[in-house]
This record gives C-alpha cells, sequence and structure tokens, in this order.
C-alpha cells in the first residue's frame, strides 16, 4: 500500500504530509533521547527554513510552547534527502536544539513530517504549525480562505477596580492606559502578516464615568443627578431557576429611566473625554456593556437592568 501511494506521488507530484510520527530512516532522521516532555517541562518549537512555503507567512524562530504535546526530538541523518523545516528548543534533559519536522524529497516524492503529536481541537500550537504545512502541501493554492479570529475584549472600560494588593487599594485606567494600549496595537499591526489586523474592543461601562464625574469637587454644577447608579446586590440565581411565563422583576433605579446626564458632565472624567478622541481616530473597536447581567435572570426586558453607554 505504501508503495503504491509513493508511486502515485511522483507520477503526479502530490505532496504528502505525517503528523506525530516515531523519528526513523525513512524520514531520513534518527530519534534523540526517548521522547519529551513532562508536565511543566518545555521545548519550545519554532520554523528554521520558511523557504518552501512562503504564502503561509510565518516568521523564522519565533518559539511556540509544546506543553501538553508529546514529542520526539530527532536529529538528521540523511542530508541528501532531508531538510530540517523546525525544531525543538532546550529544555529538560536536553541541553541542545533538535529536529521538530523536515521536509524529505526521495525517489521523486515530497513528504513534510512532524515528530511531535498533534492536538488542533485544543491546542493553539498545532492550529499555528498546520498553517506551514497546508500551503506547502497545496503550494499556496488552496480553494477558499482561511480566517482564525482573537477577541480580545476589555471589559467594564471607565469603571474603577478594588485591588487585592495592596490590600483596600482601587484603580481606575488612565488616559496614559488608553494611549499606551493603542501605540502598543498600531506597533502590533505593522508586524502582522498582510491581511491580518487586531483590534481591541472596549466593553464601556459608562457608570465609571459618571462616577468620576460626580466624586470631583463641584460635581453638583454639572451634573444632574450628582450622583452615579449604585445598586445592592442581586440575590443569587438558584441552579435549577426557571423562569415563570409571563413574570419578572425590575431591578432598574426609577430615576435612571432616562440618561439626564449633560456631556459637561461626562467630561469631568479625563478618561472619557480621550476614549471619545481615540473612537473618533478608529483606534479599538466599541461595544456596549450591560450594567448589570446578574440582573436578566429574571428580568421582564433588557431595560429592566440597565445598559451602561
Amino acid at each position: 500500500q505504501w508503495a503504491a501511494i509513493h508511486s502515485y506521488q511522483a507520477d503526479f507530484r502530490v505532496r504528502m504530509v505525517r503528523i506525530n510520527e516515531y523519528p526513523g530512516p525513512q524520514f531520513g532522521v534518527t530519534t534523540v533521547g526517548g521522547g519529551c516532555c513532562g508536565a511543566g517541562v518545555e521545548q519550545l518549537i519554532s520554523f528554521t527554513d520558511v523557504s518552501a512555503f512562503p504564502t503561509a507567512n510565518i516568521k523564522k524562530n519565533a518559539g511556540v510552547t509544546s506543553q501538553g504535546l508529546w514529542h520526539y526530538p530527532a536529529s538528521i541523518t540523511d542530508t541528501a534527502t532531508t531538510k530540517q523545516v523546525a525544531k525543538f528548543g532546550t529544555g529538560g534533559t536536553y541541553t541542545s536544539e533538535t529536529v521538530a519536522a523536515v521536509i524529505n524529497k526521495i525517489d521523486g516524492r515530497e513528504q513534510f513530517v512532524w515528530f511531535t503529536s498533534w492536538a488542533p481541537d485544543w491546542s493553539s500550537t498545532s492550529n499555528y504549525l498546520q498553517h506551514a504545512h497546508i500551503h506547502w502541501m497545496t503550494r499556496g493554492a488552496f480553494l477558499g480562505k482561511r480566517k482564525t479570529h482573537l477577541s480580545a475584549q476589555i471589559d467594564d472600560v471607565q469603571l474603577g477596580t478594588d485591588l487585592y494588593y495592596p490590600a483596600g487599594g482601587h484603580y481606575k485606567s488612565t488616559t496614559a492606559d488608553l494611549n499606551g494600549h493603542v501605540s502598543w496595537q498600531r506597533n502590533l499591526n505593522t508586524r502582522l502578516p498582510q491581511g491580518s489586523s487586531f483590534w481591541l474592543e472596549f466593553a464601556h461601562n459608562g457608570n465609571g464615568d459618571i462616577e468620576a464625574a460626580t466624586t470631583r469637587s463641584g460635581s453638583e454644577n454639572y451634573c444632574d443627578p450628582d450622583t452615579a447608579v449604585y445598586q445592592d446586590d442581586f440575590p443569587a440565581t438558584p441552579l435549577e431557576f426557571q423562569k415563570p411565563l409571563g413574570t419578572g422583576q425590575d431591578y432598574w433605579p426609577d430615576m435612571f429611566t432616562t440618561y439626564n446626564w449633560t456631556k459637561a458632565c461626562a467630561d469631568r472624567d479625563s478618561f472619557a473625554v480621550e476614549l471619545c478622541l481615540q473612537h473618533a481616530r478608529r483606534a479599538g473597536v466599541s461595544l456596549l456593556l450591560l450594567g448589570a447581567t446578574t440582573g436578566i435572570t429574571n428580568a421582564r426586558k433588557t431595560s429592566d437592568v440597565g445598559a451602561s453607554t
């Protein structure tokens, strides 16, 4: 069967990818040690030669974790047919780098071989590494397109947070924090491959803006009402809660049925002002955050728990 497959490859120039293989002479390599790695032992995996799959836009020597992926470090024994394309870094009992993947050219056929286990269902490393051999196998021309989505959402933007350390501390993001994230994002996007982009998603909690505005001296001259929204904790939801049809409970205070604060009041928080400026410059994605999601269980409608904008 293998002979038939190899003949088919050679006749029609069909490339083969093999994963989770044990190093041996059929791949032009031999094992180095007995395999790696146990829990807590790290050997970073990185590409050493990306010339065979240029359309993948993968960087060389950018190590990613091998945690949870048992693998067999190898060394090349047949340089005439075998080229290293990825390596394992040092770690555990291995004091030198070893071969993680090779490309073979044997008797008119080609194969891409990985010496590591594979788990794209949970491992971000496997999902990243496979981008190389997909482009190699298809020669960069495959139907459709491949997209990977990463959502980086920052929750409760504008709201202050109590600190564990130091005990009793409190922190609210500053304009310097915001501008630092914007600069980092712009710099990152200059280094991503063509067609890729990264955007921070700011989930606003507008109550933080009003808290900052109304706790400053003189707020009564700008803010009416001169207070943010403060609510008691909602009761815990029973484990097997079932909402009776036609029922519901309104948790939202009557005095905040409409948004009555003026822009002059909201602008008393310098962070809110800067956030609006950065939004106008398209420095991030703005999202609406429900002000009290825990109250939705037995709510009649979204406005019963309120929304911060």
